[in-house]
């Protein structure tokens, strides 16, 4: 079989070392850099919605994306487990997304219908003192800190080189600048999330920006909320070990 060339990711968070782990699991030599820690960033604050439902209010090219993403992800999370050993916290509980009052209720049916184009299933639902609510059966979360934890011992095990606290500071067709050396290979993956775009300015690379957003936790019993709950922006989760995440 040909020897595979080797290459670089930029950008150690969950999709880079995803990218990485498959890869390497093709015999690819990879060598992976961040900023900071691997997963330290998005991958590590993010509350890890799996969720079309609450992204998705009219056509985009991303939504039937993120629908296949979606059918593949309980897949992909058990052969990340069966590989490592470690834990993930992934669950299919769906989503409510609830309207205040009667305006919002109009809107929810109005994107509810909309959805159902693209592919995104909902059903009217009941939920107390709302003026209107409707289930996403297909929703689904994940811990982030668990995907994280699991993809850097895939990585390791089948050979990643990582480079963490090396922030890139430049890309080429075949290497990359860091603040300490330059380092080449047969090709570059940029997975480096809201600096992308920066770091890839000599190609073009569509804009990327970052959206701001707010998460606090709380400890509570398991078992509180069964499914995501949603209204307008903010949003409610609970993790299995009881954590709950209020975010927006």
């Amino acid at each position: 079989m040909m020897a595979m060339k080797p290459m670089i990711v930029v950008g150690a968070g969950i999709i880079g070392l995803s990218c990485a782990w498959r890869l390497a699991l093709r015999k690819i030599r990879v060598t992976i850099f961040d900023a900071g820690s691997a997963g330290g960033e998005a991958s590590w604050a993010g509350a890890g919605m799996l969720a079309p439902g609450g992204e998705f209010a009219h056509a985009s090219p991303l939504a039937p994306l993120a629908l296949t993403s979606l059918a593949l992800y309980p897949e992909f999370v058990d052969e990340l487990r069966r590989e490592t050993g470690q834990p993930i916290d992934y669950r299919e509980c769906g989503a409510f997304e609830i309207a205040r009052d009667d305006h919002e209720a109009g809107e929810l049916e109005k994107r509810a219908v909309c959805q159902s184009a693209l592919g995104i299933r909902s059903e009217p639902a009941r939920w107390a003192s709302a003026a209107a609510a409707r289930f996403y059966p297909d929703d689904a979360l994940v811990n982030p800190r668990d995907m994280v934890a699991a993809l850097r011992v895939a990585c390791s095990a089948n050979g990643v080189i990582f480079h963490e606290r090396e922030p890139v500071v430049e890309v080429f067709a075949d290497g990359v600048r860091t603040a300490r050396a330059t380092y080449t290979d047969d090709s570059v993956l940029v997975a480096a999330g809201a600096w992308s775009s920066a770091l890839a300015a000599p190609f073009h690379l569509p804009a990327v920006s970052p959206v701001r957003g707010h998460l606090i936790s709380y400890e509570a019993a398991p078992g509180l909320l069964p499914a995501i709950l949603r209204c307008g922006s903010t949003y409610l989760l609970q993790r299995e070990n009881g954590t709950i995440v209020a975010g927006s």
